[in-house]
């Protein structure tokens, strides 16, 4: 006899549902929208990590015995759990400014967004739209260059950011084209 299995969401969802009061819906639509923007493995990869909350944040390697202390890579004064890590740190605070004021945002959005830690950690969940899951698309490349930032011991600044998303360009043009078409624009 053959049992299917019914999809279950991750342990995660309790605490997300504490911190953030998500609807089942939303839950549903933070888990599924790396799959819907994100063409390349390695970027789902680290979403799906961040969203399980287990990248190893030096607040985790503390717990475990791995670092001596759990401060943040880069402001070296709170504990580096991923919501300071991506969002509250201060140096990364200005990356998230910097990234705001960018000119392609405005031409992806038509408007001014402020992003905020839910923003950016899980992606701006209002009404599907192409622009809006490129803008997405943009924020989990940002998290991901954060990453890379913390990996090699160096401040998130936009002109590296830029750098990436230059080297990224074919990839983003295609994605943004894919996005159009579906959509009808």
């Amino acid at each position: 006899m053959l049992v299917s299995k019914i999809a279950q969401f991750p342990n995660i969802v309790n605490k997300l549902q504490n911190d953030f009061n998500f609807s089942v819906d939303q839950l549903r639509q933070i888990f599924a929208l790396p799959h819907s923007i994100v063409l390349e493995s390695y970027v789902k990869g680290f979403q799906f990590k961040e969203l399980n909350s287990i990248l190893y944040t030096n607040s985790k390697l503390h717990k475990i015995g791995f670092k001596t202390d759990d401060l943040c890579s880069f402001c070296k004064a709170e504990p580096e759990t991923l919501y300071h890590l991506f969002y509250e740190c201060s140096p990364v605070r200005n990356f998230w400014s910097e990234f705001q004021l960018q000119d392609y945002r405005h031409q992806i959005s038509n408007q001014q967004v402020y992003l905020s830690l839910q923003d950016v950690l899980f992606g701006i969940l209002t009404k599907p739209c192409p622009l809006l899951n490129l803008l997405n698309y943009f924020i989990i490349i940002g998290k991901l260059f954060i990453w890379d930032c913390r990996r090699c011991e160096i401040r998130p600044k936009i002109q590296g950011f830029r750098t990436k998303i230059l080297n990224m360009r074919q990839k983003v043009i295609s994605i943004r084209r894919i996005f159009l078409r579906k959509s009808g624009y």
